[in-house]
């Protein structure tokens, strides 16, 4: 019996040093993305890591002056190693957690999120544990309500073209990467179905001020909801928003609609 276990024992350890071989090797391509991106940074060519190794999205979010500031205001430029010690890949998303460590002995935590474009790996994200004294301050503020309100226009009337156009594309093209990373503009146009075959045109918001039933919240995920309506007539446009903050802006990541 006991020699029974053993060998069950045995299986059991070489299918998990398989599976963690396997995984190793599956997260090679953004492991080395991620070093080629700091070694460059670390040659000083900025150019070549910006230009090669980050995503669209990061660089419609973050320009080329704001990541040198970035990287002045860490050691991250100062890169000899790194370490991972968690690995994972889903789809055209993967991740990278662990820390890299400077030249100097330093070490820095930090995580890197991933996608895929063209069949190659880019950089998405770079988050980094804050050093130091930390506030609430370095937290997202709700918007003042001048821009609420033109977030919230243009949301509906992005939404407004999509439909009336039935396409979607530049409609997800324009929400958040985490909303982009659960669905696709198909989805999308699935989901507003009834108001296309129905020709519901929600245009008309375009000169009317959205009007907020409550006041902005965020929620323990980080969300900014927004809940109201857009006084139309002789129907009335009524609004459910969600917005993530990616950096440096408030993004839509979720939203529901209806006319009565």
């Amino acid at each position: 019996m006991l020699k029974k276990i053993l060998i069950a024992l045995g299986i059991l350890a070489v299918l998990t040093t398989l599976i963690i071989i396997i995984a190793f090797q599956m997260t090679t391509g953004i492991a080395d993305v991620a070093k080629n991106f700091f070694t460059g940074i670390k040659a000083g060519n900025i150019d070549l890591a910006y230009d090669s190794y980050l995503s669209a999205e990061f660089k419609k979010a973050t320009s080329k002056d704001e990541l040198k500031n970035f990287l002045d205001g860490s050691t991250l430029s100062d890169y000899a190693d790194a370490s991972w010690s968690s690995r994972s890949l889903s789809g055209d998303q993967g991740e990278l957690e662990g820390s890299v460590t400077t030249s100097d002995g330093g070490t820095i935590p930090l995580t890197i999120s991933f996608v895929k474009e063209k069949d190659n790996w880019k950089i998405l994200t770079i988050n980094l544990s804050q050093a130091g004294l930390t506030t609430n301050a370095s937290s997202p503020k709700i918007p003042d309500d001048a821009e609420l309100k033109r977030m919230i226009s243009q949301s509906i009337y992005d939404l407004a073209l999509a439909i009336n156009s039935e396409d979607f594309t530049t409609f997800y093209n324009n929400v958040a990467n985490l909303w982009k990373n659960q669905t696709t503009p198909d989805n999308l146009k699935q989901g507003f179905n009834s108001f296309i075959e129905q020709k519901i045109d929600l245009t008309g918001i375009q000169d009317v001020e959205p009007v907020l039933n409550s006041p902005p919240s965020i929620d323990e995920n980080g969300f900014l909801t927004l809940t109201g309506y857009f006084p139309t007539q002789p129907s009335v446009v009524n609004f459910k928003l969600d917005y993530t903050y990616e950096h440096p802006n408030w993004s839509l990541v979720g939203t529901s609609v209806d006319v009565k």
